[in-house]
């Protein structure tokens, strides 16, 4: 030590940093209710399917494809949908179905067609108009793969299928068509978890025994969607079902 530095008052030393136990960051990003990690990293894989960035790409599923005031889950439904299919939503080829019971996705033919194309072993169909005389009664598929010596074979019948709509009146054919590929599709493939328009309406419509209801068709035009034919429906109609009452016989295990 020099002398000349032996009397200098020397600073007080630099208190050493003590470690801090780390505290949970606050989320940079606002959450909606009903959203979870998962559900964003299915966004942004769907986003990112499109080129776009999550946030845009689910404003535009919001205000393009899902009914209005759908929730977050209703959209993850959608999206897992479309990316377990590979099917684009912004091209109709998956739609969100409002009913009763909540918002569902569905798949019109479209979708369906995209799905089967897609199947690597899908050999082609066949698609025959059955008549009874002069009348046209049913459409029978069959449809093909490359790994099976038999095809999976369906008839669909018209008096079963036929409902009082616009399109069923102007393109039974054609419908009934859509209707047997669909089933054959199902079996063939094993395809689950999506149902056709048809089957999405239907199934809203379903009444429970002694009670009355009201079913709404909801905001999307199904028929018009099955048969391809774009258009911008009204507000939805109500239908009020009233069930006849029954009488049920009574058992108690006595003998009266």
């Amino acid at each position: 030590m020099r002398e000349e530095d032996a009397g200098e008052e020397r600073p007080d030393p630099v208190p050493v940093a003590t470690a801090v136990q780390p505290q949970a960051l606050a989320p940079t990003v606002a959450t909606r209710k009903g959203e979870t990690p998962q559900n964003r990293s299915l966004m942004r894989e769907m986003a990112e399917r499109f080129g776009m960035d999550p946030g845009p790409f689910q404003a535009t599923i919001m205000h393009t494809v899902m009914p209005k005031n759908s929730g977050i889950e209703s959209v993850a439904a959608l999206l897992m949908v479309a990316r377990e299919y590979n099917l684009n939503p912004f091209l109709r080829e998956v739609m969100a179905f409002e009913s009763k019971g909540g918002i569902r996705p569905m798949v019109p033919i479209d979708g369906w067609t995209r799905i089967v194309n897609s199947q690597a072993a899908y050999d082609g169909c066949e698609l025959i108009e059955v008549f009874e005389g002069d009348r046209f009664v049913a459409v029978e598929c069959k449809m093909y793969r490359k790994d099976r010596s038999h095809p999976v074979q369906i008839r669909e019948y018209l008096d079963e299928c036929l409902r009082d709509t616009d399109p069923w009146k102007k393109w039974p054919k054609r419908m009934l068509r859509h209707k047997a590929f669909i089933q054959a599709a199902r079996l063939a493939f094993s395809l689950s978890g999506i149902e056709d328009p048809d089957e999405a309406e239907r199934t809203a419509s379903v009444i429970q025994p002694r009670q009355a209801r009201q079913v709404e068709t909801g905001r999307i035009d199904l028929e018009a969607a099955r048969a391809g034919v774009a258009v911008d429906p009204p507000g939805g109609r109500t239908l009020t079902i009233n069930p006849t009452e029954t009488k049920e016989a009574e058992t108690d295990g006595q003998t009266k």
